[in-house]
């Protein structure tokens, strides 16, 4: 058994690669809720340590669709720069800011969390594995000021049988459910081992 469980670690590696760009594709639509209409967030902005001191004092640039209710929180040990919005109308909308003539923006999505939509919690960093766990936004090159755009959104829940169930979860079980119903159209078989 041991044997067996060491000769399938290789193509599971194999097979883990794709399967990660899967899974993160489907966190976009299926792991974070859409901004509820009047319910207050924070958006959260990294920066780079050596554009703390010219950039601190960034200021957050919303749209119609966003009422901004705070004025920067700044974080000097963290280099982070807070602010709490407020949605008011249903749609997507995008937040802005102006750092030393260069624009950043980031997209949100508003809505009542019923329907399923793109919804982008984070515009990631440089880093390849930020970008990879989070495919909905570009994400900033290496050497620009800001480390990654951050929003508070709510986990979206997925009842079954009164429990909350994970959404990666509840893919999978999907996932095993659908191959078991179409195993007969595609002639797969279960076969028992026999031993002598």
């Amino acid at each position: 058994t041991g044997k067996r469980l060491l000769y399938s670690f290789p193509p599971m590696i194999v097979m883990l690669i794709p399967f990660v760009f899967v899974l993160s594709q489907l966190a976009v639509w299926y792991q974070h809720e859409p901004l509820r209409v009047g319910e207050p967030v924070v958006v959260q902005m990294e920066l780079a340590e050596d554009a703390w001191p010219s950039l601190r004092n960034a200021e957050l640039e919303a749209p119609p669709e966003v009422t901004v209710e705070t004025e920067s929180l700044r974080d000097d040990f963290e280099q982070t720069l807070c602010w709490r919005i407020c949605p008011q109308r249903p749609g997507h909308a995008t937040l802005s800011w102006d750092l030393g003539g260069e624009t950043i923006s980031k997209q949100i999505a508003i809505g009542d969390g019923s329907n399923l939509t793109c919804v982008s919690a984070r515009r990631p960093g440089g880093g390849i594995w930020d970008r990879l766990l989070h495919p909905s936004e570009p994400g900033f090159a290496p050497h620009d000021p800001v480390e990654g755009v951050d929003i508070e959104h709510r986990v979206r829940q997925t009842l079954v049988l009164g429990l909350d169930v994970p959404w990666w979860a509840t893919v999978f079980m999907a996932s095993f459910v659908a191959a078991l119903m179409v195993r007969r159209c595609l002639g797969v078989s279960f076969l028992a081992c026999r031993y002598p």
